[in-house]
């Protein structure tokens, strides 16, 4: 117990550390012995680094090179391609075009969907935040089934929590038309060797649905769906300009919620 509490005032104090964006690297390693053959490691970085899919790939390469360098072999990977291609390819977006997109897409909404809990009178100018964290596992079973059903009728489980979000989120504002966010990989299938890129990619964009009462449930999945596929044309956005593309005053947030769905290369 007490190696225990050393180690998280460790992690607190590493928190608080935080970086300095002016000096490189924006990342530290720490190896602290705990027992006498026990370690932890604790590898810190900041997201402008690497975003979630590049984690595995980063922790792939390196345990490989120490797997070759305990049985006393050398180890030559390829290199992936590097970041700054994605800059490039960035750069080279049509922003005029996305304006048209987002524009139309976001057309008569003004104000964020409330999500209406856990809010006090306060608001959103209140200083202190109030949530708390709610873990969920869902069963073998139930997983087995919405997989199934996902393949039936080919849709993504990622479409099905979009859709699970956006009937909640009707449920609780009164409103049959909602408006929250949802972030994706970045990674443009238009660009060749991505997948095993390491670097930031993740954006995050505007998910607007119509939650009809009368709305068959398939067919309205399999519209979010199309719709999920049309903005990834324009994932390239960043968020900041699609706020200003939109009817929604400055200094108002787009969305009150975020979905995030995470399905890694691990």
């Amino acid at each position: 117990s007490e190696q225990q509490g050393r180690f998280e005032a460790f992690l607190q104090a590493d928190r608080v550390r935080g970086f300095e964006l002016g000096q490189a690297p924006l990342m530290r390693c720490a190896l602290l012995r705990v027992a006498e053959d026990a370690y932890q490691f604790v590898w810190s970085h900041h997201h402008l680094l690497l975003d979630g899919w590049s984690l595995p790939l980063v922790l792939k390469e390196v345990l490989a090179y120490y797997d070759a360098f305990c049985r006393g072999q050398e180890l030559h990977l390829g290199s992936p391609r590097p970041y700054r291609d994605y800059i490039v390819w960035l750069q080279r977006q049509d922003l005029a075009r996305a304006e048209g997109f987002w524009r139309e897409a976001l057309q008569g909404i003004t104000a964020p969907t409330p999500l209406s809990i856990g809010r006090s009178e306060g608001g959103l100018g209140e200083r202190q935040p109030r949530y708390a964290e709610r873990g969920l596992r869902v069963s073998a079973a139930v997983t087995g089934r919405l997989q199934a059903l996902a393949r039936a009728h080919r849709l993504t489980l990622s479409t099905l929590v979009q859709g699970a979000w956006a009937l909640l989120l009707s449920r609780y504002s009164g409103e049959e038309e909602v408006l929250f966010g949802a972030t994706v990989s970045g990674r443009p299938a238009a660009l060749g060797g991505v997948e095993a890129m390491v670097g930031l990619f993740i954006n995050t964009l505007p998910v607007r649905v119509e939650v009809p009462p009368q709305a068959r449930l398939l067919p309205w999945l399999e519209q979010l769906q199309g719709q999920q596929v049309e903005r990834e044309q324009y994932a390239y956005s960043p968020l900041v300009q699609i706020q200003g593309w939109s009817e929604v005053p400055r200094g108002v947030p787009l969305f009150e919620s975020l979905v995030v769905f995470e399905n890694y290369p691990v």
